[in-house]
């Protein structure tokens, strides 16, 4: 492995920083910087931290990269269901959330013998829609990607040039998001809405989101690009949806 599709400002910061602890997803962006990293043949760590709100995507494409990058992560198992904090689901879930997964992160790299933990965010995320970002840098957690201006179209062509079987993976988010602010998060709905949007990548979406709002229905959002596929496919979908939700609604989400 090469460091041909390490732009040069990110191979050095790579040459300065030489021993580096990776959260690590399986996401497009975390997937990149750990081939950037390797790449670079730094001394790197994957740290993953397996809980209930990780999606079954993430979980495919983090063992994915693993395999073809020769990588053996550290795997972290932490409930998150077990915080009363998280699963009231209040507006500062996502920040509660990340302080506890990037306090086991970092207790264990820490643990290791790594003093410095990266995180994937790129020059394209926003704090203002991502308030998780704030408890990463509220840790001291870097951030390679962003700080050397790389956005996330550019991590995708990139990722693409290297080889990673996910780097057209549409943007997932945790399974927590998809539950309304407010709603209480249980082993119930998110493994509901694992299901559903397994069910329906089964029939050919990518990327879709099945959200339970607080009255308990789904509106299911799909990338414009599907609009076709959801066309085609309309009665397979609502049969998914109903047998689920007490009634459900679609709309289109904007691509990312």
């Amino acid at each position: 492995m090469t460091a041909d599709h390490v732009p040069q400002e990110l191979f050095k910061y790579f040459q300065v920083h030489r021993r580096v602890a990776i959260a690590f997803s399986g996401g497009v962006d975390s997937s990149y910087l750990l081939y950037a990293a390797k790449a670079c043949n730094i001394d790197v760590r994957a740290y993953t931290v397996e809980n209930p709100f990780r999606s079954p995507v993430e979980r495919r494409n983090s063992e994915a990269v693993c395999e073809l990058l020769g990588v053996h992560p550290t795997v972290l198992e932490i409930n998150t269901l077990d915080d009363p904090s998280i699963t009231a689901n209040p507006p500062e879930r996502c920040y509660l959330c990340k302080k506890l997964v990037f306090s086991a992160i970092v207790r264990r790299a820490w643990r290791d013998g790594f003093k410095l933990i990266a995180d994937a965010t790129n020059a394209t995320d926003d704090p203002d829609t991502r308030p998780g970002m704030k408890a990463v840098e509220s840790m001291g957690i870097c951030s390679p990607l962003r700080d050397v201006g790389l956005t996330k179209q550019e991590i995708r062509d990139l990722a693409r040039e290297a080889g990673l079987p996910n780097w057209d993976t549409p943007s997932d988010s945790c399974l927590a998001t998809r539950i309304a602010t407010g709603t209480p998060i249980t082993t119930e709905a998110l493994r509901r809405t694992a299901d559903v949007e397994e069910m329906l990548r089964g029939l050919g979406f990518n990327g879709i989101r099945a959200r339970t709002e607080s009255d308990g229905s789904c509106n299911l959002e799909v990338p414009p690009e599907q609009d076709a596929l959801l066309e085609e496919k309309k009665d397979a979908v609502e049969s998914v949806l109903k047998s689920n939700y007490p009634s459900f609604r679609f709309s289109v989400r904007r691509a990312v």
